[in-house]
C-alpha cells in the first residue's frame, strides 16, 4: 500500500496537467471561434475588479475608521496587488487586441464597443502621461520615506504597506510604458500597411489605364 502512495500522487499530478492543457485548450478554439481575444481579456479585467473590491473593501474601512494599518490587512495587500497588476495587464492586452485587429482579415462586425472604447481611450498619450504622473507620484510619496531611511542610515524602518503599495505603482508604470511602445509599433505598421496599399493601387493604375469609352472614341 505504501509502495502505491507515490503512485497515487504522481496521477493526480497528471490528471492535473491534463485539466489544464484542456482548459487551454477550450480558450483557444473559443478565441480561434470568435476571433476576438479582447472579450476574453475584458472579461478577466472584470472578474479581477470584481474580486478585489471585497477584498480591499474592510480593510479600506477600517483604515478610515481608525487611521492605521494593522498586520492582518498584508494578505488582502497581497491578494489586491496581484489582481490589479492582473488586472491593469488585462486591460491593457484588451486594447492592444483591438487595435491589432484592423492588421488582420477579422470581420468589422466582430469588434464590440467596450473594447473599441477601451482602445480610443488609452490610444490618447494625454490619458496615458496622466496615468504614468498619477502613479509616480504615489508612488514617490509612498517609497520616499524609505529611500531616505535607506541613504542616511542604511537600515529601511517604513512600513510594509507602503512598500506594497509603492511597488504596485512602480510595476504598473513599467506596463503602460511597454504598452504604450506597443501601440505606437502598431500605428506604425497600420500606416506603412496604408502606404503600401496606396501605392500598390496607383501603380495598378499606371499598368492597366481605365479604357475610355464609346463617347469618347468617336
Amino acid at each position: 500500500m505504501t509502495g502505491s502512495f507515490p503512485w497515487i500522487i504522481c496521477s493526480k499530478r497528471i490528471s492535473k496537467l491534463v485539466l489544464s492543457l484542456k482548459t487551454m485548450q477550450t480558450l483557444l478554439l473559443l478565441v480561434r471561434k470568435n476571433g476576438v481575444p479582447e472579450k476574453i481579456f475584458l472579461t478577466g479585467f472584470a472578474v479581477c475588479v470584481a474580486v478585489s473590491i471585497p477584498l480591499a473593501a474592510y480593510p479600506a474601512e477600517f483604515y478610515f475608521a481608525n487611521g492605521r494599518v494593522e498586520e492582518w490587512m498584508i494578505y488582502r495587500f497581497v491578494a489586491c496587488f496581484l489582481l490589479g497588476a492582473f488586472g491593469l495587464l488585462l486591460l491593457l492586452a484588451t486594447a492592444l487586441a483591438n487595435q491589432t485587429a484592423s492588421l488582420s482579415t477579422r470581420r468589422l462586425e466582430a469588434t464590440t464597443f467596450w473594447p473599441g472604447l477601451i482602445s480610443d481611450v488609452l490610444h490618447r498619450g494625454t490619458v496615458l502621461g496622466l496615468l504614468i504622473a498619477i502613479l509616480l507620484s504615489s508612488a514617490l510619496y509612498l517609497l520616499w520615506p524609505g529611500l531616505v531611511e535607506l541613504t542616511t542610515t542604511g537600515r529601511v524602518y517604513m512600513h510594509w504597506s507602503r512598500l506594497l503599495g509603492g511597488a504596485f505603482a512602480v510595476f504598473s508604470i513599467g506596463q503602460i510604458v511597454v504598452f504604450a511602445v506597443l501601440f505606437k509599433m502598431v500605428e506604425t505598421w497600420q500606416e506603412q500597411r496604408l502606404s503600401r496599399g496606396q501605392s500598390s493601387s496607383a501603380e495598378e493604375m499606371e499598368v492597366h489605364p481605365p479604357v475610355a469609352s464609346g463617347a469618347n472614341l468617336r
